[in-house]
């Protein structure tokens, strides 16, 4: 498939793009607030790096790489969210960078809602831009994770493989 995109963001500005880059990917507001505030905070503390880059994985390399997710009763809508961080000195040429601004860019949000139809699938995600009340009496469940790599093993291609750290794993949520 097509090689994934590596959002790349000024350090001062992670939270705030998280914020919006993880409500375009399907959060609710606590939820997108809850990883947001503990990512942004935890490069708030790298000093060396002006830089992080971001790459979501996609449902596939969710299953292989972070496990698979057992529900029973299995939830109508299952959305797991998992990025990889890694400071850097300064965006790479193949990333897609975040111009800052107070909303995403056109190719920001195209490349999210990429990233959503990879997670959730073409017809959820057709659904969320047709404006769908997504979890309106439906059991969605939700989990989200990341992970912090040094930059020489941060992951640019489909299904590199990586070493998820189970420390900084997951946090479950579901809502019916």
């Amino acid at each position: 498939g097509k090689a994934p995109s590596v959002f790349c963001v000024a350090k001062p500005k992670l939270g705030d793009w998280l914020l919006r880059a993880l409500h375009t990917v399907g959060l609710s507001p606590r939820e997108y607030t809850e990883m947001a505030t503990f990512w942004a905070g935890k490069f708030a503390q790298v000093s060396e790096s002006e830089s992080v880059m971001i790459r979501f994985l996609n449902s596939e390399e969710i299953e292989t790489q972070v496990g698979a997710l057992r529900i029973d009763p299995s939830p109508d809508v299952l959305l797991r969210v998992y990025a990889l961080f890694t400071s850097a000195p300064a965006c790479g040429e193949s990333t897609v960078l975040s111009e800052g601004g107070s909303s995403l860019s056109a190719s920001e949000r195209e490349a999210l809602m990429r990233v959503r139809a990879g997670i959730l699938g073409e017809t959820e995600t057709e659904r969320a831009r047709a404006g769908g009340k997504e979890r309106e009496g439906r059991f969605f469940a939700v989990e989200w994770g990341g992970s912090d790599l040094p930059l020489q093993d941060f992951p640019f291609a489909n299904n590199s493989k990586v070493e998820v750290k189970e420390a900084e794993r997951l946090e479950r949520s579901t809502e019916i």
